[in-house]
Protein backbone atom coordinates (compact mmCIF):
# COMPACT_ATOMS: atom_id res chain seq x y z
CA UNK A 1 0.00 0.00 0.00
CA UNK A 2 1.19 3.52 -0.78
CA UNK A 3 0.12 6.75 0.87
CA UNK A 4 1.21 10.38 1.07
CA UNK A 5 3.07 11.04 4.30
CA UNK A 6 1.21 13.58 6.40
CA UNK A 7 4.52 14.42 8.06
CA UNK A 8 7.22 13.97 5.39
CA UNK A 9 9.99 14.15 7.99
CA UNK A 10 9.09 10.70 9.33
CA UNK A 11 10.73 9.20 6.23
CA UNK A 12 14.00 11.11 6.71
CA UNK A 13 15.86 8.20 8.41
CA UNK A 14 15.31 6.04 5.32
CA UNK A 15 17.33 8.42 3.13
CA UNK A 16 21.09 8.49 3.64
CA UNK A 17 22.86 11.82 4.12
CA UNK A 18 23.93 14.02 2.51
CA UNK A 19 20.61 14.03 0.67
CA UNK A 20 20.00 15.35 -2.84
CA UNK A 21 18.26 18.73 -2.88
CA UNK A 22 15.11 17.16 -4.34
CA UNK A 23 14.89 14.65 -1.48
CA UNK A 24 15.59 17.29 1.15
CA UNK A 25 12.95 19.61 -0.28
CA UNK A 26 10.36 16.83 -0.12
CA UNK A 27 11.30 15.89 3.46
CA UNK A 28 11.10 19.54 4.53
CA UNK A 29 7.62 19.74 2.99
CA UNK A 30 8.67 22.60 0.73
CA UNK A 31 7.90 20.83 -2.56
CA UNK A 32 6.77 17.52 -3.92
CA UNK A 33 5.52 14.63 -1.83
CA UNK A 34 6.90 11.82 0.25
CA UNK A 35 5.10 8.56 -0.43
CA UNK A 36 5.35 5.83 2.20
CA UNK A 37 4.05 2.32 2.79
CA UNK A 38 2.72 2.93 6.30
CA UNK A 39 2.60 5.38 9.21
CA UNK A 40 4.01 6.20 11.69
CA UNK A 41 7.04 3.95 11.07
CA UNK A 42 7.49 3.62 7.30
CA UNK A 43 9.74 0.92 5.92
CA UNK A 44 9.62 2.11 2.30
CA UNK A 45 9.53 5.65 0.93
CA UNK A 46 9.78 7.67 -2.26
CA UNK A 47 10.59 11.37 -2.44
CA UNK A 48 8.71 12.52 -5.54
CA UNK A 49 9.12 15.91 -7.18
CA UNK A 50 8.37 16.67 -10.80
CA UNK A 51 9.98 14.03 -13.01
CA UNK A 52 11.96 12.45 -10.17
CA UNK A 53 11.31 9.74 -7.60
CA UNK A 54 14.08 8.77 -5.17
CA UNK A 55 13.44 5.32 -3.68
CA UNK A 56 14.61 4.44 -0.17
CA UNK A 57 14.06 1.93 2.59
CA UNK A 58 13.00 -1.64 1.98
CA UNK A 59 12.51 -2.56 -1.66
CA UNK A 60 8.91 -3.29 -2.59
CA UNK A 61 7.63 -4.59 -5.91
CA UNK A 62 4.10 -3.44 -5.06
CA UNK A 63 5.35 0.05 -4.20
CA UNK A 64 7.28 0.21 -7.48
CA UNK A 65 4.24 -0.94 -9.43
CA UNK A 66 2.21 1.88 -7.90
CA UNK A 67 4.81 4.45 -8.88
CA UNK A 68 5.11 3.19 -12.43
CA UNK A 69 1.33 3.30 -12.81
CA UNK A 70 1.31 6.81 -11.26
CA UNK A 71 -0.92 5.38 -8.54
CA UNK A 72 -3.94 7.11 -7.04
CA UNK A 73 -1.96 10.29 -6.39
CA UNK A 74 -1.37 13.28 -8.68
CA UNK A 75 2.25 12.27 -9.29
CA UNK A 76 3.75 10.84 -12.44
CA UNK A 77 7.52 10.51 -12.10
CA UNK A 78 9.57 9.72 -15.17
CA UNK A 79 12.99 9.12 -13.58
CA UNK A 80 13.50 6.59 -10.76
CA UNK A 81 16.66 6.82 -8.67
CA UNK A 82 17.50 4.03 -6.20
CA UNK A 83 19.01 5.12 -2.89
CA UNK A 84 20.27 1.72 -1.76
CA UNK A 85 21.41 -1.62 -3.25
CA UNK A 86 18.07 -3.31 -2.62
CA UNK A 87 16.23 -0.83 -4.77
CA UNK A 88 18.94 -1.02 -7.41
CA UNK A 89 18.48 -4.78 -7.67
CA UNK A 90 14.71 -4.45 -7.97
CA UNK A 91 14.95 -1.79 -10.68
CA UNK A 92 17.52 -3.88 -12.53
CA UNK A 93 15.04 -6.75 -12.56
CA UNK A 94 12.56 -4.43 -14.31
CA UNK A 95 15.04 -3.01 -16.83
CA UNK A 96 13.63 -3.80 -20.25
CA UNK A 97 10.18 -4.37 -18.77
CA UNK A 98 8.90 -0.82 -18.48
CA UNK A 99 12.19 0.69 -17.31
CA UNK A 100 15.18 1.89 -19.32
CA UNK A 101 18.65 2.39 -17.82
CA UNK A 102 20.04 5.92 -18.08
CA UNK A 103 23.40 7.25 -16.91
CA UNK A 104 23.36 10.49 -14.92
CA UNK A 105 26.29 12.38 -13.41
CA UNK A 106 26.50 13.66 -9.84
CA UNK A 107 28.82 16.64 -9.51
CA UNK A 108 30.69 18.37 -6.71
CA UNK A 109 30.76 22.14 -6.32
CA UNK A 110 34.13 23.70 -5.51
CA UNK A 111 34.84 24.89 -1.99
CA UNK A 112 34.46 28.38 -3.43
CA UNK A 113 33.48 29.32 -6.96
CA UNK A 114 35.80 31.54 -9.00
CA UNK A 115 33.46 34.53 -9.06
CA UNK A 116 35.66 36.55 -11.39
CA UNK A 117 35.49 33.76 -13.97
CA UNK A 118 31.74 33.39 -13.44
CA UNK A 119 31.22 37.12 -14.00
CA UNK A 120 33.15 36.81 -17.27
CA UNK A 121 31.09 33.78 -18.31
CA UNK A 122 27.87 35.62 -17.45
CA UNK A 123 28.33 38.06 -20.35
CA UNK A 124 25.61 37.13 -22.86
CA UNK A 125 26.22 37.16 -26.63
CA UNK A 126 25.35 40.23 -28.66
CA UNK A 127 21.63 40.73 -29.18
CA UNK A 128 20.64 39.19 -25.86
CA UNK A 129 20.38 40.44 -22.31
CA UNK A 130 20.23 38.65 -18.97
CA UNK A 131 17.75 39.48 -16.26
CA UNK A 132 16.42 37.83 -13.11
CA UNK A 133 13.46 35.52 -13.64
CA UNK A 134 10.54 37.64 -12.37
CA UNK A 135 6.76 37.66 -12.64
CA UNK A 136 6.72 38.73 -16.28
CA UNK A 137 9.32 36.24 -17.46
CA UNK A 138 7.73 33.53 -15.28
CA UNK A 139 4.60 33.94 -17.41
CA UNK A 140 6.64 33.81 -20.61
CA UNK A 141 8.39 30.61 -19.52
CA UNK A 142 5.05 28.89 -18.96
CA UNK A 143 3.92 29.53 -22.54
CA UNK A 144 6.45 27.30 -24.32
CA UNK A 145 7.24 23.61 -23.91
CA UNK A 146 11.01 24.01 -23.98
CA UNK A 147 11.02 26.58 -21.13
CA UNK A 148 8.23 25.37 -18.84
CA UNK A 149 10.55 23.34 -16.59
CA UNK A 150 12.33 26.56 -15.62
CA UNK A 151 9.29 27.32 -13.46
CA UNK A 152 7.23 24.10 -13.47
CA UNK A 153 7.79 23.19 -9.82
CA UNK A 154 6.41 26.52 -8.57
CA UNK A 155 2.65 26.94 -9.12
CA UNK A 156 2.64 30.73 -9.24
CA UNK A 157 4.92 33.68 -9.87
CA UNK A 158 4.44 34.68 -6.23
CA UNK A 159 5.61 31.26 -5.02
CA UNK A 160 8.62 31.43 -7.33
CA UNK A 161 9.50 34.90 -6.08
CA UNK A 162 9.47 33.83 -2.43
CA UNK A 163 11.16 30.43 -2.86
CA UNK A 164 13.32 30.37 -5.97
CA UNK A 165 16.00 32.08 -8.01
CA UNK A 166 16.41 32.20 -11.76
CA UNK A 167 18.09 34.05 -14.60
CA UNK A 168 16.81 34.25 -18.18
CA UNK A 169 18.26 35.49 -21.45
CA UNK A 170 16.00 37.70 -23.57
CA UNK A 171 16.20 38.46 -27.28
CA UNK A 172 13.76 41.12 -28.51
CA UNK A 173 11.73 40.62 -25.36
CA UNK A 174 11.45 36.85 -25.80
CA UNK A 175 12.91 34.31 -23.38
CA UNK A 176 15.46 32.21 -25.29
CA UNK A 177 17.40 30.56 -22.46
CA UNK A 178 17.41 30.28 -18.70
CA UNK A 179 18.90 28.76 -15.57
CA UNK A 180 16.53 28.39 -12.68
CA UNK A 181 15.48 26.51 -9.56
CA UNK A 182 14.01 23.05 -10.02
CA UNK A 183 14.05 22.20 -6.32
CA UNK A 184 14.65 24.35 -3.24
CA UNK A 185 15.56 23.23 0.24
CA UNK A 186 16.35 25.55 3.12
CA UNK A 187 20.01 25.78 2.18
CA UNK A 188 20.28 24.82 -1.50
CA UNK A 189 18.77 24.75 -4.96
CA UNK A 190 18.92 22.15 -7.73
CA UNK A 191 19.63 23.93 -11.01
CA UNK A 192 17.50 23.50 -14.13
CA UNK A 193 18.90 24.79 -17.45
CA UNK A 194 17.02 25.06 -20.76
CA UNK A 195 17.57 26.85 -24.07
CA UNK A 196 15.31 27.30 -27.07
CA UNK A 197 16.48 24.86 -29.79
CA UNK A 198 17.14 27.68 -32.27
CA UNK A 199 19.38 29.49 -29.77
CA UNK A 200 21.61 26.63 -28.61
CA UNK A 201 25.42 26.55 -28.90
CA UNK A 202 25.77 30.31 -28.43
CA UNK A 203 26.87 30.34 -24.78
CA UNK A 204 23.46 31.35 -23.42
CA UNK A 205 23.05 28.40 -21.06
CA UNK A 206 26.53 29.03 -19.69
CA UNK A 207 25.87 32.75 -19.22
CA UNK A 208 22.54 32.19 -17.45
CA UNK A 209 24.01 29.45 -15.25
CA UNK A 210 27.02 31.56 -14.27
CA UNK A 211 24.75 34.45 -13.32
CA UNK A 212 22.51 32.15 -11.26
CA UNK A 213 25.45 30.63 -9.38
CA UNK A 214 26.72 34.13 -8.59
CA UNK A 215 23.28 35.05 -7.27
CA UNK A 216 23.28 31.94 -5.08
CA UNK A 217 26.78 32.67 -3.78
CA UNK A 218 25.77 36.22 -2.83
CA UNK A 219 22.91 34.81 -0.75
CA UNK A 220 24.78 31.92 0.85
CA UNK A 221 22.73 29.33 -1.06
CA UNK A 222 24.37 26.13 -2.27
CA UNK A 223 23.88 25.58 -6.02
CA UNK A 224 23.62 21.85 -6.79
CA UNK A 225 24.06 20.44 -10.28
CA UNK A 226 23.07 16.86 -11.17
CA UNK A 227 23.67 16.30 -14.87
CA UNK A 228 21.19 14.33 -16.98
CA UNK A 229 23.52 14.18 -20.01
CA UNK A 230 27.20 14.40 -20.87
CA UNK A 231 26.52 17.84 -22.40
CA UNK A 232 25.15 19.01 -19.07
CA UNK A 233 28.22 17.61 -17.31
CA UNK A 234 30.50 19.47 -19.74
CA UNK A 235 28.68 22.73 -18.98
CA UNK A 236 28.91 22.09 -15.24
CA UNK A 237 32.68 21.60 -15.52
CA UNK A 238 33.03 24.89 -17.39
CA UNK A 239 31.35 26.59 -14.44
CA UNK A 240 33.64 25.04 -11.82
CA UNK A 241 31.93 21.78 -10.86
CA UNK A 242 33.77 18.45 -10.91
CA UNK A 243 32.41 14.98 -11.59
CA UNK A 244 31.70 13.11 -8.35
CA UNK A 245 30.38 9.90 -9.89
CA UNK A 246 28.24 8.53 -12.68
CA UNK A 247 25.21 6.53 -11.62
CA UNK A 248 22.34 4.62 -13.16
CA UNK A 249 18.82 6.02 -13.07
CA UNK A 250 15.81 4.30 -14.61
CA UNK A 251 13.42 5.97 -17.03
CA UNK A 252 9.80 4.84 -17.01
CA UNK A 253 8.42 3.89 -20.39
CA UNK A 254 4.80 5.04 -20.42
CA UNK A 255 2.30 4.02 -23.07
Amino acid sequence: MMRVARNPAIAAPLFATPRPVIVQSCIEGAQGRVLIDREPDPRTAAAVLGDFAYLAGARSAAFLEGLMAAGPFPVSPQILIPCNPGWTRLLEEQAGHGLVRHTRYATMAPAAFDCDRLRWLANPPEGTVLQPLDASTYALCRTETWSCDLVSQFPSAERFDTSALGVVALASGRVVSGASTYARSRSAIEIEVDTHPAWRRRGLARACSAALILSCAARGIRASWDAHTEASLTLARQLGYALDHAYTAYLIERA
